[in-house]
């Protein structure tokens, strides 16, 4: 249960390596309900599970959100040269998906080095990781389709409310 926004305080999350029961509806859920504008900034948003991570991000914001057809979600990631003009292919197929949800989404390739989620409400989560959390998932068990099946890699996640 998504505690109350006004609850939400500054804290560091430790998650253990192999540790299960994580989701990113546990992790981020409480502070992406009441956005309308989401940054996600993660310059290894590039292969086809990355990229599937982003989107189960993207659904999880749509689950949690307060008013889920009327969000801006914009990532910014980055890849090399060769391989932007596919990439375009697959940003301009998520997009026209989302927009067909009510969700705008936007992108580009001028991330750096380091990975965070950015809403309008203020805060910003610092993701050691970006939103590559998971150990690889069996393509045919119940990790699959539920991300508290999943083992984790280690990682850390910073929520800093900016006043």
């Amino acid at each position: 249960v998504a505690e109350p926004e006004a609850q939400l305080v500054s804290t560091v999350r430790n998650i253990r390596l192999n540790q299960t029961g994580v989701s990113y509806a546990s992790l981020f859920g409480p502070y992406v309900k009441a956005a309308s504008k989401i940054e996600v900034v993660d310059p290894f948003i590039r292969l086809p599970y990355q990229i599937e991570n982003f989107v189960e991000f993207v659904q999880m914001v749509r689950e949690c959100n307060h008013d889920p057809e009327n969000l801006v979600i914009h990532l910014s990631t980055q890849n090399d040269e060769e391989h932007i003009p596919d990439m375009i292919d697959i940003f301009d197929e998520i997009q026209e998906d989302l927009g067909a949800h009510g969700i705008e989404f936007t992108y580009d390739f001028k991330a750096d080095h380091d990975r965070f989620i950015n809403t309008d409400t203020g805060w910003t989560i610092t993701l050691g990781r970006g939103l590559d959390i998971f150990d690889k998932k069996g393509r045919f068990t119940l990790d699959s389709i539920c991300q508290e099946e999943r083992r984790c890699k280690e990682f850390v996640v910073t929520y800093n409310r900016n006043d």
